[in-house]
């Protein structure tokens, strides 16, 4: 399974670090705390020489280290001095974050940082953003670090961040450990081995009940998705077979699968369920053919889903048979199940 990447961030005083910590402490999360490798970086004397051509000298001690005060006055008086800093810094601090992620086995690794935001989602799967109201955050700031009202409206204003780009948010007013344990059991269902198995299934019949049930003996969780096209007319009622659907999963004990209705692109649904499986149905090599161009279509619009095939015990009968069956008066009790009869022969 790919190992998910967050991005957990907010503003100075937020309580982001202490979220951090409690979700390493809680959940044994590793956490990357940005800030702690940035200041790594500065001990490597080529990196602090560039810093210093940056912001126009005066910012190595005569040690050789960094004057920390200095820098820190320069940029946080001077936007242009500190987004240049932040663009020759970031890549790094980035690079590092990924070589120590692959020497991690957690499915979940967390990267902490107040401003990687600010250059846009850059590949996480998931953006956590903490935040608290400004009153609170400027009263945590001024106890912590004996800091001008002043100065941390001005360290505020230059951390503004995207708000729209967050998947969640915790709120860190008071207690927000709550809101982290909801946020752990959304992530925890979000990387569930799931799957979605979609048709029109117009009808659903044994050979659509064989797959699905090979696939619910392989997947944590498999979604039975009613590709509903408004652009197809339906030859029976979606509401009329999505109940036969949920009867005839029920008389069969699939208790890891839940029929749901799609009326939209089924890999964008597949993204809001956090499914990374589509189960395709085959019969012959024709069907392959054909399904592999809507894979590699599908693969385009969302590069985490991989298409997964699954032979049906019946490689001949087809919902179109069925319903040509259906027209000429002929039986069609062993190709679809019991629910399903029922609505066929209204």
């Amino acid at each position: 399974m790919k190992q998910k990447t967050i991005l957990l961030t907010g503003g100075i005083g937020s309580g982001k670090t202490t979220v951090a910590k409690y979700l390493n402490e809680r959940y044994g999360i590793p956490v990357f705390y940005s800030d702690d490798e940035a200041k790594k970086l500065y001990h490597d004397p080529k990196i602090l020489a560039r810093v210093d051509e940056i912001v126009g000298g005066g910012i190595i001690l005569d040690d050789g280290t960094l004057n920390k005060p200095a820098l820190a006055k320069i940029i946080f008086n001077d936007a242009e001095k500190k987004k240049q800093l932040e663009d020759f810094i970031h890549p790094l601090v980035r690079e590092r974050f990924k070589e120590w992620r692959t020497e991690k086995v957690s499915p979940i690794v967390i990267m902490e940082s107040a401003i990687a935001l600010q250059n846009g989602r850059q590949g996480f799967d998931y953006v956590v953003i903490v935040d608290a109201p400004e009153s609170v955050r400027i009263g945590r700031v001024m106890e912590r670090d004996n800091m001008s009202c002043e100065r941390i409206l001005t360290r505020m204003q230059s951390q503004r961040i995207d708000g729209s780009l967050a998947d969640f948010t915790i709120y860190n007013e008071f207690d927000f450990k709550e809101s982290a344990d909801d946020l752990i059991s959304k992530l925890i269902s979000f990387n569930e081995n799931k799957a979605l198995f979609a048709g029109s299934f117009d009808p659903f019949t044994n050979g659509h009940l064989a797959i699905l049930k090979k696939a619910c003996a392989i997947f944590d969780t498999v979604y039975l998705c009613i590709a509903n096209n408004a652009g197809k007319k339906r030859r029976y009622s979606i509401a009329e077979m999505e109940d036969a659907i949920k009867q005839t999963v029920s008389m069969n004990g699939l208790t890891n699968c839940e029929v749901v209705i799609c009326d939209h692109l089924v890999a964008d649904f597949c993204k809001e369920l956090g499914v990374t499986y589509l189960i395709r149905g085959l019969r012959n090599t024709s069907d392959y053919m054909y399904e592999e161009n809507i894979s590699k279509i599908n693969h385009e619009i969302n590069p985490d889903l991989e298409t997964v095939y699954l032979r049906g015990d019946d490689d001949i009968i087809s919902s179109s048979m069925v319903y040509e069956f259906v027209n000429y008066g002929k039986p069609i009790e062993k190709f679809v199940p019991e629910s399903v009869l029922h609505v066929c022969m209204q």
